[in-house]
């Protein structure tokens, strides 16, 4: 930052003393154009570099911000977002079968993370693998083959009645 408020400073007094020293005549407004823009560079000057591509400076190698760049994953959000969705689903089967079977059951959901290609891009989604129903009321417990047949044949899984 020093140094770029020095070459400012620097450009600037430079300028100033060459348009004073310049003597009035047709030229005198062409040197005074170019030091005006000089001084307009030297302020911009870091915006420019901003956006150069593969600036090296003091050994190291700057990359401008069009430069493609890899985006990673936090596995930590993905698990808490995906443990927020499963709690989601285990909600609604609840609210479905009440209203489909009008049975009390709790569910609890067990998933993993399978890997499938979106349009050229790999990723993971959440896939529920087993359901696992526990019956607490009598009418619950009487549709029991019922809630578990239409479970697996909805949501493709195993299903495990209690």
């Amino acid at each position: 930052m020093n140094g770029y408020v020095l070459a400012v400073i620097g450009t600037v007094l430079i300028s100033a003393v060459v348009t004073a020293i310049i003597p009035e005549g047709k030229t005198s407004s062409v040197v005074k154009g170019v030091t005006r823009l000089a001084c307009v560079l030297a302020i911009v000057a870091p915006i420019l570099s901003f956006f150069a591509k593969g600036n090296q400076a003091d050994g190291e190698n700057k990359t401008g911000i069009f430069q493609e760049i890899g985006i990673e994953t936090d596995g930590a959000y993905i698990q808490y977002v995906s443990a927020i969705r499963v709690t989601e689903a285990e909600k609604s089967i609840k609210k479905e079968i009440r209203e489909k079977y009008a049975a009390q059951i709790e569910v609890r959901l067990r998933w993993e993370y399978t890997a499938e290609e979106y349009g050229g891009y790999q990723g993971e989604r959440v896939k529920i693998t087993q359901i696992q129903v526990l019956c607490e009321d009598e009418s619950a417990k009487r549709q029991k083959k019922e809630i578990g047949q239409y479970l697996a044949n909805a949501y493709g899984c195993e299903v495990v009645l209690e």
